[in-house]
Formats: structure tokens, C-alpha cells, sequence
């Protein structure tokens, strides 16, 4: 897939990079500020937002709620969140709080369904695709203290990812293949990973820092995270065997939260002054989302949570004078490009890229 002489590929740099970056230069966005008193979570394909408000009935409490087409609807009881949708819509998967066990539900067409885990004293799910497959994070107590397990649920059955391996196992992310990408931690190591299939890839393992995090992936079986050393924490997309190093907006700082189908990447940088900033990452550059936003001008968009295929993106920014800070969707006011990953990576490759042979898969 990609040029094998390394020559090759930075000649072809300034013939490709032009009319790419141009492209991503064009991108322009209005936002739409979500209500003040929701705590949006997740953004869906079809611009819903799901998450939680404080509770109407039951003060200090929260209750899951979806935000779609401006209106925001309260759904189940107190002690509810909603954390994420699924790309059809079909699936809304939430956490409830009963303050002995907390429990992970879904909802499919309205039926809620909790899903049965081993006893544990926290629990999140992080993603939900088409097919109902289900992943997340829980909290377990292990015979040397507490751990956290990944968990895939699919068709009734639960599988669980560093159960009494003494390790923390966090799962982020899963896509249309039932792929899931996370983190595990365990001996002074903290990499991030990839499963599939009852394998485990250390993606850790392919570059030279410290410490990683893999927090998205789409159906292409793209990856995003972050990686780190003493120095720095850099965004990475890996792809086809390649780890590309994002770079930042400045800063020394950075990490990258989310990657749609088009390959477009979103997440938060901090700049050459030390202030944090939201970053959408397409066609090989990474842009200042606060200077992409009509009538904004007197905000900062400081971090980015989610992109999906119509380009639309959660934030979060602040008044620049000061003043409350809110959660936007941005709705883009341009076609969304769609590069192919190649042309995405090659573009790029003016940051830092790592070839490797998998050098370790580990079984859960």
C-alpha cells in the first residue's frame, strides 16, 4: 500500500500536499451551543448527543438524556447516563448507579436490556456498533486490590480482557468489525493495543516512547491515541502496518480522540504559549478548530471529543474575556473531503513514521 523507497515517497511530498492541504484550509464550521445544564458524552452519526442532566425529580442525581435536532429528551430514571450511541441509532448504551453495583444497559428500539457482568464496583461502555456488540471498562476487586477489565458483549455472551491478570485493561473504542482498541497497564508498562478475534496486538510496542493510549478506531481499522515520553505526548494514527506521529499546534502536548471514515481526526493540542486548543487533523495538516468557527471569534474551542461521517464534531471552549464555558456541536458549512488513507498518510509524512514488523501479540 505504501512506496517502499523512502525517497520515493518525500519526492512525491510537494506534488500531493498542494491541492490536499488547500483542500483542508477550505473547512469552515457554525456552531450550536448545547444546553447549559447537559452533560453531553457522545456524538452519534446522525448529530444526536447523548449524555445526562441532573435530574429533575431528584436533585443531585443525573438522568440519561439525547440531544437531537435542538430539542434534549430525558430518557429511564434517576441515576442514568447515557455514554454512547450506536451509527445507526439503534442502540444507546448507558450506566446506571445504584450505589452498590453500578450496571451497564442498553436500549434497542426503546426495550432496555441490562447486561450481566461479574461483581465489580464500577462499570463504563465506551462503544456500541450496528450489531449490537457492546465494549467498555469495569473496576474489579483482584486479589492484590482493585483492577480495571475490558469487556466485549456480543449475542448474549461476555468476554473479559485481563480478568485476574493482575494488569489494567481500559477499553475505548470498537468499530463495525467488533475491533476494540485501549490501553493495558502492568509492570511500570503502559501501552496501547489492539483486539480482534481473541488476539491482542500491542501497538506499544511500534515506536519509541514511554507510554500510549489507543482512544479510536473506524471501520477502515484506523487507530488513533496518544503517545508519550518524559518530554512530550504526541497524537498517532496507525494504519496499514504504519504509526505516524500527528505533531502538535505548537506545543509539546497532544492527543488525538477520535477518527471518522473519511479518516478525518479530531482531538486537543496545546499551543507554543501553553494554552489548550482543539485540533481537527485532515489530509496531512492539523488545524486550529477556534480558527475555523464563524462568529466565534471571541472564543477559544479547547478540547474535541468526537467527529462522524457528516463532519460534525463535539467540543468544548470558553469565552476568551472569561465567562462560562459550554459544550458546541460544529456543523461543517463545507463538503467533507474524503481521502483515501494513503493519500491521508502520505500527505502527513512530514511527521515522525515508524515502520515495524509486529514484533508481539498477546493473547487476553
Amino acid at each position: 500500500m505504501f512506496a517502499r523507497n523512502a525517497m520515493l515517497r518525500m519526492l512525491a511530498l510537494p506534488l500531493l500536499a498542494a491541492p490536499l492541504f488547500a483542500l483542508a484550509g477550505d473547512i469552515q464550521y457554525t456552531p450550536i451551543f448545547l444546553p447549559k445544564d447537559f452533560g453531553a458524552h457522545y456524538l452519534g452519526s446522525n448529530g444526536q448527543v447523548v449524555g445526562a442532566v441532573e435530574a429533575p425529580h431528584s436533585p443531585g442525581d443525573l438522568q440519561a438524556a439525547i440531544w437531537s435536532n435542538s430539542q434534549l429528551t430525558l430518557y429511564s430514571t434517576p441515576n442514568t447516563m447515557f455514554n454512547v450511541i450506536s451509527p445507526d441509532g439503534r442502540y444507546i448504551l448507558g450506566t446506571r448507579d445504584d450505589y452498590i453495583e453500578p450496571n451497564v444497559f442498553f436500549y434497542d428500539n426503546g426495550t432496555e436490556t441490562t447486561i450481566p457482568m461479574v461483581p465489580h464496583v464500577w462499570a463504563e461502555a465506551n462503544a456500541v456498533n450496528n450489531s449490537g456488540q457492546v465494549a467498555g471498562t469495569l473496576v474489579v476487586n483482584g486479589p492484590q486490590g482493585q483492577n480495571e477489565v475490558g469487556f466485549v458483549y456480543a449475542n448474549g455472551q461476555i468476554e473479559y480482557l485481563g480478568l485476574n491478570s493482575g494488569a489494567d485493561w481500559r477499553v475505548y473504542d470498537m468499530n463495525a468489525a467488533g475491533v476494540v482498541v485501549g490501553n493495558f497497564s502492568a509492570n511500570n508498562m503502559s501501552h496501547a493495543f489492539m483486539y480482534s478475534n481473541g488476539v491482542t496486538t500491542d501497538l506499544g510496542s511500534l515506536y519509541c516512547g514511554d507510554y500510549s493510549f489507543a482512544y479510536g478506531i473506524n471501520d477502515a481499522g484506523d487507530i488513533v491515541g496518544m503517545f508519550g515520553t518524559a518530554r512530550d505526548e504526541h497524537p498517532f494514527l496507525y494504519s496499514a502496518g504504519t504509526i505516524l506521529d500527528l505533531g502538535t499546534l505548537g506545543g509539546t502536548i497532544s492527543r488525538a480522540n477520535a477518527i471518522n471514515n473519511h479518516g478525518q481526526i479530531v482531538g486537543a493540542s496545546n499551543t507554543a504559549n501553553g494554552d489548550l486548543h482543539a485540533f481537527l487533523y485532515s489530509n496531512g495538516q492539523m488545524l486550529d478548530l477556534s480558527d475555523m468557527v464563524q462568529g466565534l471569534n471571541d472564543w477559544t474551542l479547547m478540547y474535541a471529543y468526537g467527529i462522524n461521517d457528516a463532519g460534525q464534531i463535539l467540543v468544548s471552549g470558553c469565552p476568551t474575556g472569561g465567562g462560562g464555558c459550554s459544550m458546541l456541536l460544529l456543523e461543517p458549512l463545507t463538503a467533507v473531503p474524503e481521502p483515501s488513507t494513503w493519500a491521508l498518510l502520505l500527505a502527513g509524512l512530514g511527521g515522525l513514521a515508524y515502520r515495524f514488523k509486529r514484533r508481539r501479540t498477546a493473547s487476553a
